[in-house]
């Protein structure tokens, strides 16, 4: 399952559902899925999707999210990247 939250300034912040809470760190960086960023709503996948359509910034971790991203033509998996062989992403407005 994806948590989404979708953030007042048109960020969205996407995890999976298991790694909520945990630090995720190797040699080169660490980074925190907190619940404050990341915790959100209830929301069906295809809400979730339009969400992703929409959003300004999005924030994802996780392989269910990632792909999710990467399957809506979002993010391209070149361009996906890995911390202790979890996959993130972020897409910034251009």
């Amino acid at each position: 399952m994806i948590e989404a939250k979708m953030h007042k300034e048109g960020v969205l912040s996407l995890c999976d559902k298991e790694l909520l809470g945990k630090i995720l760190s190797d040699e080169n960086m660490e980074l925190k899925i907190s619940e404050t960023f990341y915790k959100g709503d209830d929301y069906k996948k295809e809400m979730i999707e339009e969400l992703a359509k929409n959003a300004r910034n999005i924030n994802a971790v996780g392989k269910e999210s990632v792909d999710l991203l990467v399957k809506l033509g979002i993010v391209d998996k070149d361009n996906v990247r890995y911390v202790n062989k979890i996959p993130f992403a972020f897409v910034f407005e251009a």
